[in-house]
């Protein structure tokens, strides 16, 4: 079973390069955690890493349908409202 998940999710582009961009966009959540900026900034990694998978989600995705546009323009409706 888990041979088959690994075999179903692996990345177009390998796993080394999905490795790299894994370590380069938490390196920024792992530096604020270390510099102790931000107070319960433990919840960066989960952040960055949700940020990873729903991005590289819609990058590889064949269709472009209403759930792109709603992912693209939600957040920027949402702050106009403030």
């Amino acid at each position: 079973m888990i041979v088959w998940l690994v075999k179903k999710l692996r990345p177009r582009e390998g796993w080394g390069t999905f490795l790299l961009l894994l370590v380069t966009v938490l390196c920024l959540p792992i530096a604020a955690i270390a510099a102790e900026w931000v107070p319960e900034d433990e919840r960066l990694l989960l952040l960055a890493l949700a940020a990873l998978l729903v991005g590289r989600w819609l990058a590889l995705r064949e269709d472009w349908g209403w759930n792109v546009w709603l992912c693209r323009w939600a957040p920027r409706s949402a702050s106009w409202r403030r």
